[in-house]
C-alpha cells in the first residue's frame, strides 16, 4: 500500500476553542468553570463497589462499598471509608468524618 502512496494518517482530534487557542500562540490557558484556586475549595466524592464479598458479623456475605472524598486542586484523598450499603446515612456519616479530619470546620 505504501508503494501506491497510501499512507496511514492519524485521525483528527476534536478540540474545544479554549484548548486550540494556546496551541495557536495565545498566552492564556484554558480555564474550566470547575477549577479552583485553593486547596479544599472543591471536593469530589463517589462510592466505589468492592470486587470481593466480605463476611459480616451476622454471617452473610456482602459486597463492601468505599466512599472517597478527593480534593479537586491537590488530588489529595481526604477521607475513605468502607460501608455495607450505599445510602444517605452512610454518605452523611462519611462527610462528617471527612470534615473532622480535613480541618474544614466552620469557625465562628
Amino acid at each position: 500500500m505504501k508503494a501506491q502512496g497510501l499512507l496511514r494518517q492519524r485521525p483528527l482530534r476534536r478540540a474545544s476553542e479554549g484548548a486550540v487557542a494556546p496551541a495557536i500562540g495565545s498566552s492564556q490557558r484554558e480555564v474550566r468553570s470547575y477549577e479552583v484556586e485553593h486547596v479544599l475549595q472543591l471536593m469530589h466524592l463517589d462510592f466505589h463497589h468492592g470486587s470481593r464479598k466480605v463476611l459480616t458479623r451476622g454471617g452473610e456475605y456482602v459486597k463492601p462499598l468505599l466512599v472517597g472524598f478527593i480534593d479537586d486542586r491537590s488530588r489529595f484523598l481526604c477521607h475513605a471509608q468502607w460501608y455495607t450499603s450505599e445510602g444517605t446515612e452512610e454518605l452523611v456519616h462519611g462527610c462528617a468524618r471527612r470534615c473532622r479530619r480535613s480541618a474544614c470546620r466552620v469557625r465562628s
